[in-house]
């Protein structure tokens, strides 16, 4: 996901195919562990966007392979005949599957085979939760390494050069340069793990999170011993680029940077190494063969990446951490003299980009010459792959090449009846899915929708809170762009109280909430700790509640969906605080706290929640805790506006749920929930108000990454749109 400085979500009646499906199924009853458990028959498609977030690096090689890493959204192979990428973390091709195999930090291919490639994965570093995957056959089918390391794919400094190298001359070979914990090397594909002492710590130079080893590189023109590469270059934060000559059981620091972080270093042909360092002065670094000299050169701004053509030693490309006009530099002379470009943007395949301020501020990811295209440069960036074979005159033009790729953390997403789908995503707000591709509304600028509702007594009349997450870059005064739409999400306006100049202080962020009966009146509950608002003029002013709970949205970052409508009676809203339920029953005037009987403690209470009611069922509540609170709780249920709750059998670890139309003519609504039972995870559903389970898939349409948003479709039975936690959405249905 792409900060741009920092960056972080239904006319088809049942058929006999279906019935039988249905009777086919195997129900989830208490205590079915062990049970072998029969996916149900839907079939999943893509939410489509192509693109949308952080492509880190970029791995163009000699053979015509292109690959490419992504910071929440997986790896991808570029396929040039069909000219789109595939997702190359899958249920089926990785071991033992896990949600953080899509945050990539690092990936390397075998320069003596394009083949064989090495994957650094994890999401963490406050724990040994991360490893390193290799694939024999282009990324089709894993193997996993031995041991776990500190990884995280999304951490600050996730956009630094390759962690991972692979020796020239043997695949086998594979060094990994960690945050926290050094260096590492392996002689037999990845399986085990040697650390090498002698490599110098890595000094914090930030409050940012730890860069630790940024780059390493084999110097095949170095020395060789036995055929095994001896030569490697490495980055290290805080001091600075080191060059060995014993295949990394020593080094010797080069160049310094103790106020510094060698951010990117490209090897040329002739032995040159091009380094970027970032901080303490940012700068671009050049090196002669060996390290025998270092040059200070660079083109001004702040460089973030660097390119240097394979054909030509000296030409090479600059691009700032946020590249536009005037900040993307080429030298023809090695980095003596440089000119300065502008940007042209082209998108043959999809028009979204070019409707969004993409333009003004680039997110470099990384730079790559495609040593198998002369000519041909690539563009990994912030909102997807980019690259041209125009870079000879004063504009480069880069045309947007990331069909396949699907990158967005899901944050909600509504289905109007006969209308495409509206979902909500950090860093590009909304998209709304017609037929033909996506398209951005409510705002072409960078920030993030957080909460989406629509009225019960209106259903093309919606609501969005989309606030910049960035609080750098208010300077516009459009920081936030939070509104509404009378067309379903065709067109949509800002709150009068935002264009007026009169919005509270501190309303952002958090959930949003419209009434049944009355499309006016609206309850905003906002995150980090600003006061719960209503609105009865559908958003042109606002006043604060009369409302006794605290912090119900403590954090603008989680996916916390606690504040929800009754389904039948105007005026009244429910709302998830950490003592309990709330209620109005006056438009959000005013509050009172349920007796919350039978749910957990207050500590549960908290982080990854959801709150919501159950369609045409009046004081019918349903809440989970999420899974990353304590303990092993499932789905409660309140039919008493939350004054009593029970815990619903069947499933624990409930993370999302929905409720959606019933299968059949007066029949429970069906409910969708992400979770387990025994041994086995994925998403569920339940036709019988929740006394069976269903299982849908352990992963939809082989994505096994974390499920953040579930929103049934209102006029297909059984249909469910399905939001990851980096991988956008896919739609899914029974076949």
């Amino acid at each position: 996901m792409d900060s741009s400085g920092t960056r972080r979500r239904r006319a088809v009646r049942i058929s006999a195919a279906l019935a039988a499906a249905v009777l086919a199924a195997v129900l989830v009853r208490p205590g079915a562990s062990g049970t072998s458990f029969k996916e149900l028959d839907y079939a999943w498609e893509p939410v489509a966007v192509n693109g949308g977030g952080w492509v880190t690096g970029l791995s163009p090689t000699d053979s015509g392979a292109v690959y490419a890493r992504t910071d929440v959204g997986g790896a991808y192979r570029w396929d040039e005949e069909r000219t789109k990428w595939t997702q190359m973390m899958t249920l089926n091709s990785v071991p033992d599957p896990e949600s953080a195999d899509y945050a990539v930090e690092s990936l390397a291919v075998a320069p003596s085979n394009a083949e064989v490639v090495y994957a650094a994965v994890g999401d963490t570093l406050e724990v040994r939760r991360g490893r390193v995957l290799r694939s024999d056959d282009a990324g089709r089918s894993w193997r996993a390494s031995s041991r776990r390391f500190t990884v995280h794919g999304n951490a600050d400094w996730r956009q630094a050069g390759a962690r991972l190298a692979v020796d020239p001359a043997d695949p086998d070979v594979v060094l990994l340069g960690t945050r926290r914990e050094g260096l590492w090397r392996s002689d037999d594909g990845g399986q085990d793990w040697e650390r090498l002492a002698d490599l110098p710590e890595a000094r914090s130079t930030s409050d940012q999170d730890p860069a630790g080893v940024t780059f390493l590189l084999f110097d095949d023109g170095g020395e060789r011993r036995d055929e095994a590469t001896q030569s490697l270059w490495a980055g290290v934060e805080g001091v600075g680029v080191l060059r060995s000559e014993d295949a990394g059981e020593s080094w010797d620091v080069v160049h310094p940077t103790p106020d510094g972080v060698p951010r990117d270093a490209e090897l040329a042909s002739d032995g040159r190494l091009y380094v970027v360092v970032a901080g303490g002065g940012a700068q671009v670094l050049r090196l002669s063969p060996g390290g025998t000299s270092v040059d200070t050169i660079g083109p001004g701004g702040t460089p973030s990446a660097v390119a240097v053509d394979p054909e030509d030693p000296d030409r090479l490309f600059v691009g700032d951490e946020g590249v536009r006009d005037g900040f993307l530099w080429r030298s023809e002379d090695g980095g003596d003299n440089w000119d300065t470009l502008d940007v042209a943007l082209a998108s043959p395949d999809v028009d979204w980009p070019l409707k969004t301020d993409l333009g003004n501020y680039m997110s470099a990811g990384d730079l790559a010459f495609d040593p198998a295209r002369p000519g041909t440069l690539w563009f990994a960036e912030g909102s997807g792959v980019w690259r041209s074979d125009d870079l000879d005159d004063g504009e480069v033009t880069w045309s947007f090449t990331s069909t396949g790729i699907e990158e967005l953390v899901s944050n909600d997403a509504v289905k109007p009846p006969g209308q495409p789908l509206i979902t909500a995503h950090w860093d590009r707000n909304l998209f709304r899915h017609p037929s033909s591709g996506a398209e951005p509304v409510l705002s072409d600028r960078f920030n993030s929708a957080w909460s989406l509702d629509i009225a019960a007594s209106d259903r093309s009349r919606l609501v969005a809170v989309v606030d910049d997450h960035r609080f750098c870059c208010d300077e516009d005064g459009l920081a936030g762009q939070s509104g509404w739409s009378s067309d379903s999400g065709a067109s949509w306006q800002r709150f009068g109280s935002l264009v007026d100049g009169d919005h509270p202080e501190g309303l952002a962020f958090g959930n949003i909430a419209i009434s049944s009966g009355d499309a006016d009146n609206l309850v905003w509950l906002p995150s980090n700790g600003a006061p719960v608002h209503y609105s009865k003029d559908g958003g042109a002013s606002w006043a604060p509640s009369d409302y006794p709970g605290s912090e119900p949205h403590f954090a603008y970052f989680l996916h916390r969906d606690v504040l929800t409508a009754d389904p039948d009676v105007t005026g009244t809203f429910y709302a998830l605080d950490a003592d309990g339920i709330v209620r109005s029953t006056d438009g959000g005037a005013t509050w009172t706290m349920q007796r919350s009987e039978g749910l957990p403690d207050r500590p549960a209470l908290r982080f990854n929640a959801t709150l919501a009611t159950v369609p045409d069922r009046s004081g019918e509540l349903l809440l989970t805790t999420g899974r990353l609170d304590e303990g092993s709780h499932g789905l409660f249920r309140s039919t008493d506006a939350g004054d009593t709750w029970t815990e619903l059998s069947g499933l624990l670890d409930v993370g999302r749920f929905a409720a959606g139309p019933a299968l059949t003519t007066g029949g429970p609504p069906v409910l969708f929930a992400t979770g387990r039972t025994g041994d086995t995870q994925g998403l569920w559903r339940s036709a019988d108000d929740a006394k069976t389970w269903q299982l849908v898939s352990r992963a939809p349409a082989g994505r096994h990454q974390e499920i953040t948003v579930l929103a049934p479709d209102p006029e297909v039975p059984g249909r469910v749109y399905v939001g990851f936690l980096g991988t956008g959405f896919v739609s899914g249905g029974p076949t």
